[in-house]
């Protein structure tokens, strides 16, 4: 007498399904409450601004890092609040543009760049400039809210979290 072993595959019972479905929504849900990425996107016109020393109109300009030494300099479109407290506030129609982009932080490896920044969608919401590669970009539309986060250079190569741009 022969026994023939019938090949079933197993279904995950319904309820777990139900969870899973309920779980992945309430995720999805959250994340977009805490804001969604942006990003920063390249521009030889933005470069060329802020080494002309030329401000953005309608822009809020900000510095991270020491005043005579900054790491970054975003400027964000005056529809949106940035985020966070460790961007200082400057006018860029004085001086303080051309000193701050003078004293830029020089990575030595990379020469400062100009980028967009952009909503998920695309959307021009400021602009960076700097020699770090690397920034966390978080845009709220709802709240109209910018993050950015750029990597912090003084901390070694094993400590940088944030995504490579």
């Amino acid at each position: 007498m022969t026994h023939h072993r019938q090949n079933h595959k197993r279904r995950p019972p319904a309820s777990l399904l139900v969870f899973i479905l309920l779980f992945s929504g309430a995720l999805l849900g959250s994340c977009s409450s805490m804001g969604v990425n942006g990003r920063l996107q390249r521009s030889p016109e933005v470069t060329e601004a802020f080494k002309a020393h030329r401000p953005f109109p309608n822009y809020r300009y900000y510095h991270i890092g020491w005043k005579n030494n900054p790491y970054a300099i975003i400027a964000v479109d005056r529809d949106y609040t940035l985020a966070g407290r460790l961007w200082t506030e400057f006018a860029p129609d004085s001086q303080e543009l051309r000193k701050l982009t003078s004293a830029l932080y020089n990575n030595y490896d990379y020469y400062p760049y100009g980028a967009y920044i952009l909503d998920p969608a695309g959307k021009r919401v400021g602009v960076w400039y700097s020699a770090i590669q690397w920034a966390n970009v978080r845009v709220n539309d709802e709240t109209r809210t910018v993050e950015v986060l750029p990597d912090t250079p003084y901390l070694g190569d094993e400590k940088r979290t944030i995504g490579r741009l």
